[in-house]
């Protein structure tokens, strides 16, 4: 290889290298921004809701250890794949965040007066802005579409219609949109896994994400994630499966539209449509 060729190359290099760092930085960027919110969420809990409650959560919350631990590699350097790294605990801090909101959304009935509501109002929007992002919404409805158009169909939808809510309007109707994708998912899902029609129809709900983590997550940190998340999905399950017959406060409703959407978020990006072969 010539002197000129070598020139080019390295500038080839440069500009390749260049480019992945920021992909990188903006990587880093998004991961920050939900550890910000956890941290937000954990210090409204510790201001407006009862310190036993707070530390009876903290005590039995396993996500926020996990993800601390998850995370030692990136900031030791002991990675040769920060960024894939960094899009792997990002799923890790997602499921923390989303677990900390439903813990605060769980213990709403503490908030009753105008400056934790409407600080919880802030907080909420600060997560939408978070699980209904453009680049959230279209991973989410590309990872749909070939598992279940109708899914898609409805998750774009309804959330499209969330995303335009004036605040404090009744988010009624994208919550049931949200519920049907979300349900259409899960079960196309457990099809995908080879679960027989039988099978399928005598899964208890308890045990659907487990299922699915165990035969179509990405990877063994994938699992760990959607197994952590099945205790979120059970209580917003039963939750929503209320709400079909009961006008709920407007602020648990949006509450559970964005947990319904943070779940689908989750699932997206650890769930594999090829089975393992584990």
């Amino acid at each position: 290889m010539d002197t000129p060729t070598h020139a080019r190359q390295l500038l080839n290099d440069t500009i390749i290298f260049q480019e992945s760092l920021i992909d990188q930085a903006r990587a880093l960027s998004k991961f920050k921004d939900i550890v910000a919110f956890l941290v937000d969420c954990i210090a409204f809990a510790e201001k407006y809701l009862p310190p036993d409650l707070v530390r009876e959560w903290s005590l039995s919350n396993q996500t926020i250890p996990l993800l601390v631990e998850r995370t030692k590699p990136l900031f030791d350097h002991h990675t040769s794949d920060p960024k894939g790294l960094i899009f792997a605990v990002s799923s890790t801090a997602s499921t923390a965040s989303s677990d900390a909101f439903s813990f605060i959304t769980g213990s709403h009935n503490y908030l009753e007066g105008k400056e934790e509501r409407d600080e919880f109002s802030g907080l909420a929007m600060t997560y939408r802005n978070l699980v209904t992002g453009d680049e959230e919404r279209d991973h989410v409805i590309s990872f749909l579409k070939p598992i279940n158009p109708t899914a898609a169909s409805k998750y774009e939808d309804a959330s499209h219609q969330f995303r335009l809510l004036p605040n404090g309007e009744d988010p009624q109707e994208p919550l049931m949109g949200l519920r049907s994708a979300l349900d259409l998912t899960l079960r196309s899902l457990l099809e995908m896994a080879g679960l027989s029609r039988k099978d399928r129809s005598e899964l208890k709900k308890a045990s659907w994400l487990p299922t699915i983590a165990e035969h179509l997550s990405k990877d063994e940190a994938s699992k760990i994630d959607l197994i952590l998340a099945n205790s979120q999905f059970q209580d917003l399950w039963e939750k929503l499966s209320a709400a079909k017959n009961t006008k709920l406060p407007v602020q648990v409703a949006n509450a559970l539209a964005l947990q319904a959407s943070s779940i689908l978020n989750l699932i997206s990006r650890t769930v594999s449509i090829a089975p393992n072969d584990e």
